[in-house]
């Protein structure tokens, strides 16, 4: 049923962002050398930690059937990570988010 949808898609969404939080940025952190992509990196995991909670609440208020605050707190968290790429491409020097291109593999 729809219900079972989305409550099923926010958990899976909770589950990317955790193993992005766990697993891909610790693992970016490992090659980093450049203090600038280092700063950079760390405020995508604020970003990160900063949707998880979002989706968090996103997934309880789905399983209250609360849609219209659903929508929003997912808004929220796909902004988070909308963030976290904007630390990489608005001010130089100008680079391709390194957890963009992991996130699709």
């Amino acid at each position: 049923d729809r219900d079972g949808l989305v409550v099923l898609s926010i958990a899976i969404n909770i589950d990317v962002v955790q193993a992005t939080i766990n697993d891909t940025i610790p693992e970016i952190v490992k090659t980093l050398i450049d203090p600038v992509d280092k700063q950079r990196i760390q405020v995508c995991l604020t970003d990160y930690n900063d949707a998880l909670v979002t989706l968090i609440a996103a997934f309880t208020a789905s399983s209250e059937k609360n849609y219209k605050e659903v929508i929003g707190l997912v808004t929220e968290a796909a902004n988070k990570i909308v963030d976290c790429d904007g630390a990489y491409r608005k001010s130089p020097p100008i680079r391709e988010p390194p957890i963009s291109g992991r996130m699709t593999k």
